[in-house]
């Protein structure tokens, strides 16, 4: 009955799940060659270890999520400024109080809107995580969670995601299969069913993919068994994340 007598007041529900998403993590960004950020240093921001703390994040956005029937979805962004320079780790949790409710939040499209109400103008990375499902729209089956119809156009239209550079990375809550895209591959994929658009990997079972603990330490950075289990994470993913650092065209 608790669950009842909360959707009864869906605002004060909504109000609770931002507050869970309020803190971000923040730094300030540094041009190779330039005092602003540029495309390519953009670009060069996708690397294994920044994709890795934003599943993290959207991880933990997730244990925010409020659905009737219990579907919870996590969202993170890497959201950055060209000046002055720096970024944050963006959040966003869906929210559906009940099945005829008109109010509908989907993680991807809060963590987006957030990002550019927080005064960002570019996202490199978007990280979903959430347990599977068939996609409403083309009806494919998928291996994680892809961001839905109404979703992939919302970022599409989004002037802070760009189509063919900015990283999309869904993935079982336990990070053991992760796939990698852009809106403009999962287009092709849900629209002209082009699966080999988006790529499949499963990852071998590391500590580093558990949850993190209270205070964002894992494990003491100089313990020799969490460094192999780093190298063996960039090793996986680094070739797979080289296409999407090459330089956006004029």
């Amino acid at each position: 009955m608790g669950k009842l007598v909360e959707m009864t007041n869906p605002e004060k529900t909504y109000d609770e799940m931002l507050s869970g998403l309020a803190r971000v993590d923040s730094g300030a960004g540094y041009s190779y060659l330039n005092p602003e950020y540029t495309a390519q240093d953009i670009q060069l921001s996708i690397t294994p270890g920044n994709l890795l703390s934003v599943l993290h994040k959207a991880r933990e956005a997730r244990d925010h999520g409020y659905s009737w029937r219990g579907f919870k979805v996590g969202a993170a962004v890497f959201a950055m400024t060209q000046s002055p320079s720096g970024y944050q780790i963006v959040t966003g949790a869906n929210y559906k109080p009940s099945e005829e409710s008109d109010v509908n939040v989907h993680a991807e499209q809060l963590a987006t809107q957030r990002a550019r109400e927080f005064g960002h103008n570019i996202i490199s990375i978007i990280c979903v995580v959430g347990e599977t499902q068939p996609d409403q729209q083309s009806g494919h089956a998928t291996h994680t969670l892809h961001p839905c119809g109404k979703c992939r156009n919302a970022l599409g239209n989004s002037p802070l995601v760009h189509p063919e550079h900015t990283l999309i990375a869904s993935a079982l809550p336990d990070f053991r299969t992760i796939e990698l895209s852009t809106i403009s591959r999962l287009t092709q994929y849900h629209d002209e069913a082009a699966f080999d658009t988006v790529t499949r990997l499963e990852i071998p079972k590391l500590s580093i993919l558990e949850p993190l603990m209270m205070g964002g330490v894992v494990h003491p950075t100089d313990d020799q068994a969490i460094r192999d289990e780093e190298h063996a994470w960039d090793a996986a993913m680094e070739p797979h994340l080289e296409v999407f650092r090459r330089k956006r065209a004029a």
